[in-house]
């Protein structure tokens, strides 16, 4: 059974207004992915990152 936690993030941001943005957002996609019928669950964030940290095009747009 999946219970809800919840976890504090450092991030860097140009202002608390941009780092604001980005929980309004990351809320926004979870909201909509369980009204898909889809939990965005810890593990699978954690898989996405390992499997993406590397990538080629996510480092170029991270570094523009």
């Amino acid at each position: 059974m999946l219970n809800v936690y919840n976890i504090n993030i450092k991030v860097y941001a140009e202002s608390q207004a941009e780092a604001d943005a980005l929980q309004t957002e990351f809320l926004a996609f979870v909201r909509d992915k369980r009204e898909q019928g889809v939990a965005v669950k810890a593990s699978r964030i954690i898989e996405a990152i390992q499997r993406f940290k590397n990538n080629i095009f996510v480092h170029n747009f991270l570094n523009q």
